[in-house]
């Protein structure tokens, strides 16, 4: 991994196999031995002014099968029922990430989506966020905890 010198460090830090643009606070550096640390659950994959929602996420790991389950978003003047929820998975050994729909904001639901074939259910981190049906809005990702099964 490359060194970097905490005073000439940009928002744009490179890791292997990736590039995180903006994303200072999930990159920690220590000042002394310039070992870097890489906070994953601060990482952001979506920014706006939704709120973001609320998904609770079980993977069985024998199975390879992600259960996602959220309920009823709270609204706001400009959080709207038909706005769209995403499921971003992502494996932090692979870098790599898939989204998935889950569904209405304004409607509960539980979806199963297949793990991907190249993804490690231990190293995966889990983040969900909002979507307007026109795409013009967006809410911050939102970190959810994953249950392994």
């Amino acid at each position: 991994m490359r060194q970097y010198e905490p005073d000439r460090l940009t928002s744009m830090v490179y890791l292997p196999n990736s590039i995180y643009r903006d994303e200072p606070k999930c990159i920690e550096i220590d000042k002394e031995t310039l070992n870097i640390t890489f906070h994953s659950e601060q990482l952001t994959f979506t920014t706006g002014n939704l709120p973001p929602p609320a998904v609770n996420v079980l993977i069985q790991a024998n199975e390879r099968i992600i259960h996602a389950e959220w309920l009823r978003q709270p609204l706001s003047p400009i959080a709207k029922d038909e706005d769209d929820l995403f499921l971003v998975i992502y494996d932090i050994q692979k870098q790599d990430s898939l989204a998935y729909p889950l569904g209405k904001q304004g409607l509960p639901g539980t979806k199963e989506f297949l793990l991907h074939e190249d993804f490690t259910p231990a190293n995966c981190i889990a983040h969900a966020f909002a979507l307007s049906p026109v795409n013009t809005r967006a809410s911050v990702s939102k970190y959810t905890n994953i249950i392994l099964e």
